[in-house]
């Protein structure tokens, strides 16, 4: 990623305060830095770059990981409301009340005053992408663009018409997750919506220009560990130039969150479900882009992702997030096959990260901020909970145990069926267990969103180790087939396949329908022993 008006070797060496002169809507953020000359310069930024501006970065395709090496340390964050406020060449931080424990691998701890700088923080809690960049400093952003409320037990938010997010960009899980955090967390939203209280108190006017240096109150972060790079000032004290993970976060959200609106209306022809999916060649891989802040982006024109590095976040307690189409009998939508593709769309090398308008010249290029590492192991579970109460009643009446994994099925050239409609992986469960003296795995893929649907596979099972050995292929030919067990089964060695019972996919799987289930299952098992 390269910045239009840097040098190809700029080096970040301070983010400082934000300005835009009188009657502009756009905040730039001023960044210094030093080319490979070791020359020192500053430049004014568009805001809508946030996401992907901290100090110790260098901005050029020509690095892969657009970072230098640094000093590399995990710490615990007790409680950061204890931290203090510090300010040091117009730049705020959060210092530590006491000295830190500073670990690293293969090396001598290190206990030292640590200072965080605020808007390092705020990057990675709040600046998903653009959007949630630019919005903080609007005021009632959020809240103009989604609705949110609380019906059976379900959390609804609802996108407003005119909130500039695509139907694509919901696509993106991760995305959604982030969005839910910050709008149904309370103390996530309050801290997210001071960024513009502070912005309002503290600006000053100099001539022409309003001047702000990034503030906000956090939210109270409790037992957290950081894992970022460091440097360490002439004082001793280490600071955070680029923070690289969060971990034990909480987001204090229990229920499923589902996504409504205009933006989810379902108005694609139906296909044949046995026909094959379209397969679409992408046209450019190359994934380096030029940000043109001279530029405005175009809304005609495909949104680029910017391939920049990444945060990683990690919940205790996930989000789980879902679509809710509306059905539209419109017979002018797309065929599934005519979607635009989500590898092959055009690539253009120069884009701008701002609002897309009709008079744009270039593509809208926006970052995708955040990955979630947190165990999606709960969530995984309730998209089976059908297949897991008849294996566990199976299990329970022949006095065996069950051991049950999830598999995200992997993305394929020129396939697309890894991922739902809601834009989440296309999870598989697999479930372990032993009768009369032989090895069994039963699998059972998340079809719920396709009309394609896939009985669940029971295999005879000789080795563990060697299923293990044949999974990434067998999972592959599962997507290669859009989502069938013909061509993937027969890697596996000896198998059968048990239809669901009718009504399935419609309603609750009741008492009759389990034990209609549940003696199938029997059946197919006893007759690959004999």
């Amino acid at each position: 990623m390269e910045v239009t008006g840097l040098p190809n070797d700029a080096y970040l060496t301070n983010i400082g305060s934000l300005s835009r002169k009188s009657g502009y809507d756009s905040w730039l953020i001023t960044v210094n830095y030093s080319n490979g000359k070791g020359e020192n310069d500053w430049k004014g930024i568009k805001f809508s770059n946030a996401p992907a501006l901290c100090r110790g970065r260098i901005y050029s395709n020509d690095y892969y990981d657009g970072s230098k090496k640094g000093l590399i340390f995990e710490f615990t964050i007790d409680d950061l409301e204890d931290w203090f406020d510090f300010e040091y060449f117009h730049t705020k931080y959060f210092e530590s009340p006491t000295s830190v424990t500073l670990s690293s691998v293969g090396a001598r701890n290190i206990s030292a005053v640590c200072h965080i700088p605020k808007f390092e923080l705020a990057r990675v809690l709040f600046f998903y992408n653009a959007y949630l960049a630019t919005s903080g400093l609007q005021e009632r952003a959020l809240h103009l663009d989604f609705n949110t409320s609380f019906i059976d037990g379900k959390h609804i938010i609802e996108v407003l018409p005119h909130c500039s997010l695509t139907q694509k960009d919901f696509k993106n899980d991760v995305l959604r997750s982030h969005l839910a955090w910050l709008l149904l967390n309370n103390e996530m939203r309050q801290s997210y919506d001071s960024i513009y209280k502070h912005l309002i108190r503290e600006t000053t006017h100099n001539s022409d220009y309003e001047n702000w240096g990034f503030n906000f109150t956090p939210p109270p972060l409790k037992n957290i560990k950081i894992r970022a790079k460091f440097y360490v000032d002439k004082n001793g004290v280490y600071r955070v130039n680029e923070i690289l993970s969060i971990t034990n976060l909480t987001s204090k959200i229990n229920a499923e969150v589902y996504f409504i609106g205009e933006h989810f209306v379902d108005n694609r022809q139906s296909i044949n479900p046995l026909a094959k999916e379209v397969k679409v060649k992408p046209q450019n891989s190359d994934n380096s882009h030029t940000i043109d802040d001279a530029s405005e982006a175009d809304i005609d024109r495909s949104k680029q992702t910017i391939d920049a590095n990444k945060v990683a976040l990690q919940f205790q307690d996930p989000i789980k997030t879902s679509l809710d189409y509306k059905k539209s009998r419109s017979s002018k939508g797309p065929k599934l096959g005519d979607e635009p593709d989500i590898d092959g769309e055009p690539k253009t090398n120069v884009v701008a990260t701002d609002d897309a308008t009709i008079f744009g010249n270039v593509a809208q290029g926006d970052f995708q901020n955040i990955r979630d590492i947190s165990d999606q192991t709960v969530n995984n579970a309730k998209s089976f909970k059908a297949i897991t109460e008849l294996l566990e009643r199976f299990t329970a009446e022949y006095d065996t145990d069950l051991f049950r994994q999830f598999h995200k099925l992997p993305k394929v050239k020129y396939c697309r069926r890894h991922i739902t409609e809601d834009g989440l992986p296309r999870n598989m469960m697999e479930a372990r267990f032993e009768y009369d003296n032989q090895l069994f795995s039963v699998f059972e893929v998340y079809t719920k969103d396709i009309k394609k649907r896939l009985s669940t596979l029971i295999v005879k099972v000789e080795s563990y180790n060697q299923l293990e050995r044949k999974m990434q292929r067998f999972m592959t030919s599962i997507v290669q087939g859009s989502i069938s067990w013909r061509d993937a089964a027969p890697l596996l060695g000896d198998y059968k396949t048990l239809n669901h019972p009718t009504g399935f996919y419609e309603k609750e799987c009741d008492e009759r329908m389990l034990q209609k289930w549940l003696n199938g299952l029997e059946k197919e098992v006893i007759s690959l022993v004999s």
